[in-house]
């Protein structure tokens, strides 16, 4: 998730909340600010990082901590590493501040039930919705898209059965480690 952020400070600069929860442990809240830096070309962007490690009752609390933060009419964006099938009271405690929800499909175990999960957000209409993967694939995309981009080629792929790509499994700025 780090690495998320990295990629989204150098697109737009941001203020950033990592927050940690372990609903079942000993109460606890733990806060911490410090300042976030990625060079740009010859100009270095900083951002604050706001952490946020509760556990217990203390979870409840997040909603509140983060809401004095936010910049009135600057977009939101919640970057929810669980698995959105599974319920999770600090979830629908940010939902409601978030422009934007990115999921991570990886966090699954049980891909259809993921995607019906993250439609179902999706159609509350509350915000959008996006997906680590389908980021992740942006290469794929775009060499896709410029390849079938001339009319003449365009028809020759709604003719296809199948296309096999073969890759250097290069990693991106957004793949894990």
């Amino acid at each position: 998730l780090r690495k998320v952020a990295d990629n989204i400070l150098e697109k737009f600069p941001a203020r950033i909340f990592f927050i940690s929860s372990n609903p079942s442990a000993e109460d606890k809240l733990k806060t911490s600010v410090s300042v976030m830096s990625t060079q740009q070309g010859s100009f270095e962007i900083t951002c604050d990082l706001i952490e946020i490690a509760s556990s217990g009752k203390e979870e409840s609390k997040i909603p509140l901590l983060l809401l004095p933060h936010l910049i009135p009419d600057l977009p939101v964006f919640l970057v929810w590493a669980e698995d959105p099938a599974q319920s999770s009271s600090l979830y629908e405690g940010l939902k409601d501040y978030a422009t934007r929800v990115i999921f991570d499909s990886e966090s699954t175990e049980n891909l259809p039930e993921f995607a019906k999960t993250v439609l179902a957000k999706e159609k509350s209409g509350f915000f959008e919705v996006g997906d680590l993967n389908w980021a992740r694939l942006d290469s794929f995309r775009s060499l896709i898209s410029s390849t079938f981009s001339d009319p003449l080629k365009g028809k020759k792929l709604q003719n296809l059965d199948s296309i096999s790509i073969i890759y250097n499994a290069q990693e991106t700025p957004l793949d894990r480690k």
